[in-house]
C-alpha cells in the first residue's frame, strides 16, 4: 500500500537517473527510485495514483504506479524520437509529450496510461499543454518559428493537427493553462515576456496581453482557482494575479531565487505544492523550497534535483469499480464488485426512504446524496477521507431528483421544477426556473447541459459558467413521449434520450454549441429508465422495463443497431432522472437496482451477456453510482 506522505514532490534527478519523493511538510526525502533512462520531466494524474515521467535520449515514457511501496515502474513505452516536455489529458487516460529539440524529424506522441501503447505525429513542438476542459485542445509551442499551434487529442488517444497557429513573440519556450481552459500563458524566453492567449472558443484563439518579466522565463505555475499566477526565470520568481475580464496578468510581487537553472524546453522546473503555500524549484543539483514572499524555507538533503518537478497528495481515494448507494437506514453504503461491503459507511443523519439520488464526481473525491428528509437539501461526502465523511449539509429550494457533476468536479448540477447548481468549494447554491425533471451536463467542458421535460416531451439546453451561474440558452427539441433520462457520448457531441412513454431511444447531435437536434431514433422492447454510454463512445447500454439492450452507435450514420439483449426478470425502480444501473470499469458487469420483493429495493450483478453474478442484497434507496478511473 501506497505510504506516500499527505503532501509531496516528485523530483527528477536526471543525472544520476534516480527520482525523489519529497514531504513538503518537513522538506526531507520520503522515498527514492532508480529508473533506468534519461529522465527529464514529470506529470502526475489528477486522482494522484499515477505518473508519467519523460526521457529523453533514451527515448521512453515511464509510467510510475503511485500505489505501491515504494511506487514503481509499471510500464515502459519506447517512442520514436527524443522526449522531454509531458503532460496528461484532462481525463488522465493519455500523456501527451514531444521532442525536446527544434531540429530533424519531430513528433508528437500520444501514450494510453490502460493499454501502455501509443501512437504520434509529426509536430514540429518544442513544448505542450494539453487544455484542462475535456475538450481535447492541445497548445503546442514552436519556438524557433515564434508560433503557438493548435492540435487535438480525442477519445482513442490519436492526434490531429488543426493547422491552426498564432504568434506569441519571439521564442515561446513553455505553456500553462488555467484551470477552466478559458486561458493560456506562454513564457517567451528571448523576449522576456508573458503572452496570455485567449483560448475559451473551439474555433478561435489570440493574443490578449503582454507582461514583462525579469530573465528568462523558464515555467508558469498557475493556483488552482486560476487567479494567481507565478512565473520562474533565470533570476526570480515573480508573482501575478490574473484578471480574467480584463485578460491582463498584474504584478504582484517578485523575489531572487539565487539557484541555477538549467532550462529544459516545456519541463517544468517550480510547481506549488498540494497546499499552495510553497514554492518547490528544481536548481541545478538541488532542491529549494520558498514560501509565496520568496523567503526561503530550506534545500532538500539528500536531492540532486536537475529536472522537471511535480506536485501531488497522499491518494485516499476509492478503489476503482466501488459501488456507492444509500441506505433505508440513512446510510451511504460501498460495495465492491462482488456487492460485498468495503471501507465502512457514512450516517447521513436523514430518513433513508427520503433519499432521492446519488452521484459521485469525475475525479471520485465526492459524492453528493438528495435527499428530502426534514427539507430539501443536498449532502456533500468527501471520498478523499480515510473513511469517507459527510463534509456539508446545504438546503435547496426544491426537491432534487436528478443530478450530474461538471467535468471539472466543481460544481454539480440537480433538477426537479428548478434547475440548481451546488459549488463543492464553497458550498453555494444557485437557482433558476426551469420544467426539468432529468439532467446531464456535457462532458467536453463546454458547460453545456440538456434538461428534460417529462411532460411535454421536450429537451431544452442550458449552460452553468465558470462561476456556477445557470442560464437558459432558450434552445430547445421535442423529442416524444416522456422523456426519462439522458445521458452524453464520452466526446459530448451526441446525447441519448430514454423516452419512457414511446419506448425508444432518440440520437441527438450535441457537438454544436450554437445548434442541436434530432438524428435518429430506435424502438425498444420496453419502457426505458437508465442509458449507459461506454468509455470509447461505441456501445449505449438501455435498462428498460424487460431486457437490457446494447447498441452498437455509429457516429458517422449517427444512430444506434441493436447488437445484444438479455432478460433481467426484474421490476427495475423507474424514478424520471436517476440512474438505477451502473457498468464497471472494464465493462463487464452491470448493477442494476430493482424491487425485490414489490417494495424492497436491492441491487442485483449481471455479466454483460446476462448471467447472473452476485445479489440481490441490500436495502436501498433510489440511484447507484460506481467509481471509475479518469
Amino acid at each position: 500500500m501506497n505510504t506516500l506522505p499527505n503532501n509531496y514532490v516528485i523530483a527528477i534527478e536526471r543525472a544520476i537517473r534516480r527520482v525523489s519523493f519529497v514531504d513538503t511538510d518537513t522538506l526531507t526525502v520520503a522515498q527514492q527510485i532508480s529508473i533506468d533512462g534519461d529522465i527529464m520531466d514529470v506529470a502526475i494524474t489528477s486522482d494522484f495514483n499515477k505518473a508519467v515521467i519523460s526521457a529523453f535520449l533514451t527515448q521512453q515514457l515511464f509510467k510510475i504506479d503511485l500505489r505501491t511501496e515504494p511506487p514503481s515502474v509499471v510500464n515502459t513505452f519506447h517512442s520514436p524520437t527524443a522526449l522531454e516536455d509531458v503532460a496528461l489529458s484532462a481525463d488522465n487516460r493519455f500523456a501527451v509529450s514531444v521532442d525536446g529539440t527544434s531540429v530533424g524529424q519531430l513528433n508528437m506522441v500520444s501514450y494510453s496510461l490502460e493499454h501502455g501503447d501509443g501512437s504520434w505525429i509529426p509536430a514540429d513542438a518544442q513544448a505542450v499543454a494539453v487544455s484542462p476542459d475535456l475538450s481535447g485542445r492541445i497548445l503546442t509551442a514552436r519556438f524557433d518559428q515564434g508560433r503557438v499551434r493548435l492540435y487535438l487529442i480525442d477519445n482513442a488517444g490519436m492526434l490531429t493537427d488543426t493547422g491552426s497557429e498564432v504568434m506569441a513573440g519571439d521564442t515561446p519556450f513553455n505553456l500553462s493553462y488555467t484551470p477552466d481552459g478559458r486561458f493560456c500563458f506562454v513564457a517567451n524566453f528571448f523576449a522576456n515576456e508573458i503572452v496570455v492567449l485567449y483560448t475559451g472558443n473551439p474555433n478561435y484563439f489570440g493574443e490578449t496581453s503582454r507582461t514583462p518579466v525579469i530573465g528568462n522565463p523558464q515555467t508558469i505555475v498557475v493556483s488552482k482557482n486560476g487567479q494567481r499566477v507565478y512565473v520562474l526565470t533565470t533570476q526570480e520568481v515573480a508573482s501575478f494575479e490574473f484578471d480574467p475580464v480584463a485578460q491582463r496578468l498584474s504584478l504582484t510581487g517578485r523575489f531572487n531565487h539565487n539557484l541555477n537553472i538549467v532550462n529544459y524546453f516545456g519541463v517544468e522546473r517550480m510547481t506549488l505544492d498540494a497546499t499552495e503555500t510553497k514554492l518547490i524549484i528544481s536548481g541545478q543539483n538541488q532542491l529549494a523550497a520558498f514560501d509565496l514572499n520568496g523567503t526561503l524555507l530550506g534545500i532538500v538533503p539528500g536531492v540532486q534535483s536537475d529536472g522537471g518537478v511535480a506536485a501531488g497528495q497522499a491518494s485516499h481515494r476509492l478503489p476503482t469499480d466501488t459501488l456507492l448507494v444509500t441506505s433505508l437506514d440513512g446510510k451511504l453504503q460501498f460495495f465492491d464488485e462482488t456487492l460485498s461491503p468495503v471501507i465502512g459507511e457514512v450516517n447521513l443523519d436523514v430518513q433513508g426512504i427520503d433519499t432521492n439520488n446519488v452521484v459521485i464526481s469525475r475525479d471520485c473525491s465526492r459524492a453528493l446524496v438528495a435527499s428530502s428528509s426534514g427539507g430539501f437539501k443536498l449532502l456533500d461526502i468527501d471520498l478523499t477521507t480515510n473513511p469517507p465523511s459527510l463534509k456539508h449539509t446545504v438546503f435547496t429550494p426544491v426537491p432534487v431528483f436528478s443530478l450530474d457533476i461538471t467535468p471539472d468536479s466543481r460544481y454539480a448540477v440537480g433538477a426537479f421544477s428548478q434547475l440548481i447548481s451546488y459549488s463543492f468549494s464553497d458550498q453555494t447554491v444557485k437557482s433558476i426556473p426551469a420544467d426539468a425533471q432529468a439532467v446531464v451536463v456535457s462532458p467536453n467542458g463546454n458547460g453545456l447541459i440538456l434538461a428534460a421535460s417529462y411532460s411535454t416531451g421536450r429537451i431544452r439546453r442550458y449552460h452553468i459558467d465558470a462561476e456556477g451561474n445557470l442560464t437558459d440558452t432558450g434552445s430547445e427539441v421535442e423529442v416524444g413521449d416522456s422523456p426519462a433520462n439522458l445521458a452524453y457520448s464520452p466526446d459530448g457531441n451526441y446525447a441519448f434520450v430514454a423516452n419512457w412513454g414511446a419506448q425508444e431511444v432518440v440520437v441527438l447531435d450535441t457537438s454544436s454549441p450554437d445548434y442541436f437536434g434530432e438524428t435518429s431514433r430506435v424502438g425498444l422492447s420496453g419502457n426505458p429508465d437508465t442509458i449507459l454510454v461506454s468509455r470509447d463512445g461505441s456501445k449505449v447500454y438501455v435498462l428498460n422495463s424487460l431486457e437490457v439492450q446494447i447498441f452498437n452507435f455509429d457516429p458517422v450514420a449517427e444512430r444506434l443497431t441493436l447488437s445484444s439483449s438479455f432478460n433481467h426478470n426484474l421490476r427495475p425502480v423507474p424514478i424520471v432522472g436517476v440512474t438505477m444501473m451502473a457498468l464497471n470499469s472494464d465493462e463487464s458487469l452491470l448493477y442494476i437496482l430493482t424491487f425485490v420483493p414489490r417494495y424492497s429495493r436491492r441491487l442485483v450483478a449481471f455479466t454483460t451477456t446476462g448471467e447472473q453474478l452476485y445479489g440481490p442484497t441490500g436495502d436501498f434507496a433510489p440511484g447507484v453510482a460506481i467509481c471509475k478511473p479518469v
